[in-house]
């Protein structure tokens, strides 16, 4: 079952930031793997959108899914550094949202949509 746009803006219920490390053997990509958890008895489908400016996909298993009840899933998302920067300093941070929302229900008065603001930044670690 796809989430469905109502048309309606978009109000943030929370706002959380994830860092993305740079991968040591591909010099213009980053990563970091989103755990999803579920601690309700229903299952939770999700879906999770950039901006379009931004490089960030998500490579396992997609951008969409279902997280069981109380169960775990994951995201690995990968951020690609535009082909005109050179250092991951220069890029700026940006945002994702994911949008979640229970599975099977079709009352809007129920299941509303949680919506989630993620904010994303490249955290650069010098080697011991």
């Amino acid at each position: 079952m796809p989430i469905e746009d109502d048309g309606q803006p978009l109000l943030f219920d929370r706002i959380i930031s994830t860092k993305f490390l740079p991968v040591t053997d591909i010099p213009n990509t980053a990563r970091v793997r989103l755990i999803l958890c579920n601690g309700s008895k229903r299952p939770i489908i999700y879906k999770l959108k950039c901006e379009t400016k931004a490089l960030i996909t998500a490579a396992e298993p997609r951008a969409s899914g279902t997280i069981p009840a109380l169960g775990v899933s994951s995201c690995l998302l990968i951020w690609r550094r535009a082909p005109n920067v050179t250092n991951w300093k220069d890029v700026n941070s940006t945002s994702m949202i994911m949008i979640t929302e229970f599975e099977g229900s079709d009352d809007p008065n129920i299941n509303e949509h949680t919506v989630t603001k993620i904010k994303c930044m490249v955290v650069l670690i010098q080697p011991i």
